[in-house]
């Protein structure tokens, strides 16, 4: 029973993602192959490591490192007194995030065009924010200068796709256009990008194209909630497009997580994007899908709640005026 009750804390179908593992061995695009990476675990207790180590390691050495780590390239060879590394783990290297951030990188161009991509039905305050936190903290913390900065919303297919999936309203296109660019009317860097696109890396290369700036770099945002994935994937290790550059900006209560995760990552030098950044600011877990939750009480209460609901989405911070007042000029046409 304890087995059952207390030992199993969660069980994941990962059916489609081996499968999809599979795949890219059979095809032979092992680059797209993600694999665990391997942790050697060397007991803190002296006691246990006198119990356990193998012949040819340096008890004194071992037992008195108050965190050690081993090459997983040791493992490979079986002459291990001949190997010092193996023989004698050397102390951990400890990287904070500061130092992460002070390491030196290839030099590469400083202007860099940042997006956020998401279906934005609707949009709402924190799309904006999440935007310009971005832009702010990679002029002060880094020697990019950002040329432009858009919200990259999504094409009608993709959000009816996934509108049908949840079982969920899903607003046009021309409206979701629309209230991406009053969003973003009072912003001086933020702008929307005026088409649908698929992607927000595609939409920096496209700026990039339509305004000639050839040597720029592409970054794209995502949320702390989506830094690591359901099957445990963590974003920055997947193989890093060349010239992307990843912000993750914070989210209440899961930053912490994702920097811990991440910085484990770098000193077991497993991480294979680089480029890959944490803002420390976090943003409130507000969603669109909470947003047209409130905006279903205009259904299903009577008229004169209209104005009521969108003045309380306006006054909760969760939408901008304009994009309140032409939710409810527009409401009659809004949805697919």
């Amino acid at each position: 029973m304890k087995f059952r009750g207390e030992f199993i804390t969660r069980i994941n179908d990962v059916t489609s993602f081996v499968h999809e593992q599979y795949n890219h061995v059979r095809e032979n695009r092992l680059d797209l192959l993600q694999c665990p990476a391997e942790r050697v675990y060397v007991p803190m207790s002296e006691e246990l490591c006198r119990h356990i180590l193998l012949d040819g390691f340096d008890m004194n050495v071992i037992c008195k490192q108050k965190e050690v780590t081993v090459p997983v390239s040791c493992l490979l060879d079986n002459d291990l007194e001949k190997q010092g590394a193996c023989a004698a783990p050397t102390e951990a290297t400890h990287i904070t995030y500061n130092n992460y951030l002070s390491l030196e990188r290839p030099e590469k161009t400083n202007d860099i065009v940042v997006s956020l991509g998401g279906a934005f039905n609707p949009v709402h305050t924190r799309h904006v924010q999440a935007l310009r936190v971005a832009v702010d903290w990679l002029e002060k913390h880094t020697e990019f200068r950002v040329v432009d900065a858009r919200l990259a919303p999504a094409p009608q297919g993709y959000v009816n796709s996934k509108c049908r999936k949840h079982r969920e309203k899903c607003i046009k296109e021309e409206h979701r256009l629309k209230l991406c660019q009053l969003a973003c009317a009072d912003e001086s860097v933020v702008k929307s990008f005026p088409r649908t696109v698929g992607s927000a890396q595609d939409c920096c290369q496209r700026v990039i194209k339509d305004a000639g700036l050839r040597d720029a770099r592409v970054s794209v945002i995502i949320g702390a909630d989506r830094a690591i994935m359901s099957n445990g994937h963590r974003k920055w290790n997947t193989k890093a497009t060349k010239d992307k550059v990843t912000i993750c900006v914070g989210r209440n209560g899961q930053t912490e997580a994702v920097r811990k995760a991440f910085l484990e990552d770098i000193n077991l030098d497993v991480v294979k994007n680089k480029d890959f950044f944490i803002v420390d600011e976090e943003l409130d877990n507000v969603s669109s899908s909470a947003i047209r939750r409130q905006l279903l009480k205009i259904e299903i209460q009577k008229e004169g709640s209209k104005e009521a609901v969108i003045r309380q989405l306006i006054g909760s911070g969760d939408l901008t005026e304009s994009v309140g007042l032409y939710l409810l000029q527009n409401f009659d046409d809004l949805y697919e």
